[in-house]
């Protein structure tokens, strides 16, 4: 486990869009081009971009930022 899985910034579990299926996998399982969801309160579990809808999203794991910040 490396410093920043260590520091709980990112979560470790991802809910993956898997056809018409939602399937809860571990961080590691995502590939490339995997489509996940992420629900309003939750933190990103990888960098990506947003293909569909709009939040507030916290990206303090990835930019340091200490507030949310609107994506979509």
């Amino acid at each position: 486990m490396d410093r920043v899985e260590a520091s709980g910034l990112f979560p470790r579990v991802a809910t993956r869009l898997d056809g018409d299926a939602l399937r809860r996998v571990e961080v590691d399982a995502l590939r490339a081009g995997d489509r996940i969801v992420v629900y309003d309160g939750e933190r990103a579990p990888a960098s990506g971009r947003v293909v569909e809808g709009s939040a507030w999203l916290q990206t303090d794991g990835v930019d340091g930022a200490r507030t949310p910040r609107w994506v979509g």
